[in-house]
């Protein structure tokens, strides 16, 4: 009799210390998220890296902005008029934003979905053939992905996501003879794009 009593008092102490320390695992879980926090994250995908900013409204829901910028130029050597050097520049800028969802799967592993409104721009021009293309477009998105917390402040993980998107295009090309000819087309595309390296820094 007496061991029974004292394995009772045994479970009661241990139930007290316990439950006050699962109850602070909870609390301070690494994939618990608070109303107003801010996270800097990157996307590694087409062979180039995306910045964003994510922005909490509540512990589970986040607005997110990201995009990204590029300028290449490429010289031709006496590929121009006369022997010439010619050139060819292009500059291309790609912007989202949307709501994106959390759901902590344990406290380390966290899945999301998202979805908002997307659009793109890029302009071409070359001086070896006389060109100068210009293409936008406009759409929506959605998204599904994962993260793993390393830590309160750091998570790395993937993301898929399928673009609808409409687009005008508008190609200006010299005919040779001082004048410019110019071709206007209107686009419908769905994409679904390939998964992506992502990760985000938390403050």
């Amino acid at each position: 009799m007496r061991r029974v009593y004292l394995l009772l008092m045994s479970a009661c102490a241990c139930a007290l210390v316990v439950h006050p320390v699962l109850a602070q695992v909870t609390t301070d879980s690494t994939t618990s998220f608070r109303p107003g926090e801010w996270g800097v994250g990157f996307i590694q995908g087409r062979g180039l890296i995306e910045g964003g900013v994510v922005r909490f409204s509540t512990p589970t829901r986040a607005w997110v902005v990201d995009g990204w910028a590029t300028y290449d130029q490429v010289l031709y050597p006496g590929a121009g008029l006369f022997g010439a050097d010619a050139s060819s520049q292009t500059t291309s800028l790609n912007a989202s934003i949307g709501p994106r969802w959390y759901h902590a799967q344990s406290t380390r592993l966290v899945r999301f979905v998202g979805a908002g409104l997307g659009a793109s721009y890029l302009h071409n021009h070359s001086s070896a053939v006389t060109t100068i293309e210009t293409n936008w477009f406009v759409g929506a998105y959605a998204e599904v992905g994962m993260l793993y917390m390393f830590s309160r402040h750091f998570g790395l993980g993937w993301r898929g996501s399928v673009v609808g998107e409409r687009g005008e295009d508008r190609l200006s090309q010299g005919n040779g003879l001082g004048g410019t000819s110019t071709q206007n087309t209107t686009a419908y595309r769905v994409d679904v794009q390939p998964v992506q390296v992502i990760g985000t820094i938390y403050f």
